[in-house]
């Protein structure tokens, strides 16, 4: 597909890795169309490294509890904290889920898709309807001033009884509410690690021998993790806004403009990976895949995702794919995995 005939956060790509992967031949920085807007589209790994670890590169809705791509928050000691501590609630929450799971099973409808929801319901301490609603309104470019709203009455609730969740502890630690809501508001997207887990079951499930190796080793789960998330990131592209000018080889992007960075073409540019296209848990890695910007959100998703493994790998002896591998739809560019995986378990 040519680059110059398709508006990347519009139009249906046919084929995303081999349109960045022209973009990635072609040059450092390609001009592309975006949700109707001119971009740049960077695509080698060098430069998406770059990008990631740059401050000059901001949420492209420019909202202030984002901010810069490289950028931690305040509030990322406490959940930090609260993750060394989560390991076995995560393998509890995913054995539950798995062990409703027998037979035939769609692995992204019955376990990708819920999973991660019970995870940050539970951190939180937000049952009911709470998380639903704040995924809504996060997701929202209006829906700032609600998603606040709604979580007005819960942080008052635990400034007067504090409870035994990360929001308690959020609380406890004297910021001010909207620091608080602009953190939870990083926290209720889950379409990431539903993606991530859906991307690593299905590199397994495709690999001949792959899920009887991560059943018996508990190093290549590991390594399966990390394989998934270079093959196959959530998200293909990352749109960012220039806050300063960006060079690339002759080529500027000004301040203000549209720079997108794609995780997908870095972790499979052929410069830096061997055999780039295949899943491979057990290759010697040049580089770390860049499917997440570095930080205690990228250990919070990777944490799922090997709980998701472990627990699925330690209930069922077999998997296998109840279709074929073509069979299986990969969508997306942004958020990006298969749309079903159908299953056999045993």
């Amino acid at each position: 597909m040519a680059l110059d005939t398709v508006d990347l956060g519009a139009d249906p790509v046919p084929d995303p890795h081999g349109t960045l992967a022209a973009a990635r031949e072609r040059a450092r920085a390609v001009p592309v169309r975006y949700r109707g807007e001119r971009a740049w589209l960077v695509t080698r790994y060098a430069d998406v490294a770059a990008g990631v670890g740059s401050a000059a590169l901001v949420a492209p809705d420019a909202r202030p509890d984002v901010g810069p791509y490289a950028a931690g928050h305040p509030l990322d000691p406490v959940l930090a904290a609260e993750l060394a501590e989560w390991g076995a609630t995560l393998r509890s929450l995913a054995d539950g889920l798995a062990a409703h799971l027998a037979g035939p099973a769609d692995l992204v409808a019955d376990f990708a898709a819920r999973y991660p929801s019970l995870v940050v319901s539970r951190l939180l301490g937000l049952g009911g309807t709470a998380l639903p609603e704040l995924r809504s309104l996060a997701a929202d470019p209006a829906g700032a001033e609600r998603f606040a709203r709604r979580l007005t009455g819960p942080i008052a609730e635990r400034r007067g009884e504090p409870r035994d969740d990360l929001l308690s502890r959020l609380v406890a630690t004297g910021a001010p509410d909207d620091e608080i809501v602009g953190f939870v508001r990083l926290l209720v997207p889950v379409e990431a690690v539903r993606q991530g887990i859906g991307n690593l079951l299905h590199g397994l499930l495709t690999t001949p021998d792959a899920w009887a190796r991560a059943r018996a080793d508990d190093a290549y789960r590991g390594a399966a993790v990390a394989e998934a998330l270079r093959w196959e990131p959530p998200a293909a592209i990352r749109p960012r806004r220039a806050t300063a000018a960006l060079a690339w080889d002759g080529v500027t992007a000004e301040p203000g403009d549209l720079v997108l960075l794609s995780p997908a073409a870095a972790n499979r540019d052929p410069a830096v990976f061997a055999d780039p296209d295949r899943f491979d848990p057990a290759r010697d890695a040049a580089a770390p895949g860049l499917a997440f910007p570095p930080g205690v959100h990228a250990d919070l998703a990777g944490a799922q995702l090997r709980a998701a493994l472990d627990a699925l790998a330690g209930r069922f002896a077999t998997a296998a794919l109840a279709v074929a591998p073509d069979e299986i739809a990969v969508a997306g560019l942004e958020v990006r995995g298969p749309t079903a995986l159908p299953v056999v378990l045993g």
